[in-house]
């Protein structure tokens, strides 16, 4: 009686569990189905943003694309998926560290609306921002590869740097020419104190080039002397005047 039973049981449970996993899976299939173009997206986003950090870190040429997939928790199949090429991830991944370079100096700029360009120059130079491999400056990280880099990378960056030249021009004085001349003139001196501060391994060294670069920028040059007027000669007609 209790085989008779048992055997009934599990003979009416079996179908219960078919029918119980078999809708689990169709309804995981629609659930998928719904964020499949959502999950693709951010899927496309984690892998821009780990191989911004690995490109930073080790260099456009030191990170390969095994580590990116691995950083962004996919495959390298899957991260094939999104771009064609290592080249076309370089390319996204060059720009967006140029687009999120600007965001953040336009939320600099909101935070010190008395003193931007200050407060820019302190966030540039300052020891976190020089310091992190991972969210530095492209071009104080990446510069000396991007001359050597494909065209399609370096035309991104052509594209996405003005953004960050105009939050600069935004912060200076003059005539529009010239705020733009005086951002291009900040952007260059910035990136060149980075990458020697980046290139030194000697902290003492390292702070007295940023401590350098930053009065360079922010402190006013030092006035020049006034011309004096070249003393009056008594001219000779004076003195034929005077006899």
């Amino acid at each position: 009686m209790i085989e008779v039973e048992a055997g009934i049981e599990l003979q009416e449970a079996r179908p219960q569990l078919f029918i119980s996993v078999a809708t689990k899976t169709v309804n995981q299939k629609r659930v998928k189905m719904k964020v499949t173009k959502a999950q693709s997206a951010a899927n496309r986003e984690r892998i821009i943003e780990a191989a911004a950090r690995l490109f930073r870190r080790k260099g456009l040429n030191g990170a390969s694309v095994a580590e990116i997939a691995a950083a962004a928790g996919l495959t390298p199949g899957a991260l094939y998926s999104h771009f064609r090429s290592r080249k076309a991830l370089e390319t996204e991944a060059c720009a967006h560290m140029a687009r999120t370079g600007a965001e953040v100096w336009r939320g600099i700029v909101a935070d010190n609306c008395d003193r931007p360009l200050k407060a820019l120059v302190d966030f540039y130079l300052s020891r976190d921002h020089i310091g992190n491999a991972d969210s530095g400056c492209a071009f104080a990280s990446i510069g000396p590869e991007l001359a050597r880099a494909p065209a399609s990378v370096r035309r991104a960056l052509a594209e996405a740097l003005p953004a960050q030249i105009e939050v600069l021009s935004a912060s200076a004085q003059g005539t529009p020419a010239q705020r733009r001349r005086r951002a291009l003139d900040l952007y260059t001196r910035l990136v060149g104190a980075a990458v020697v501060a980046q290139a030194i391994d000697d902290p003492v060294l390292r702070q007295e080039v940023l401590a350098a670069a930053e009065a360079s920028i922010i402190e006013p040059p030092d006035a020049a002397p006034p011309r004096s007027r070249p003393a009056r000669k008594s001219g000779a007609r004076g003195r034929a005047v005077a006899s």
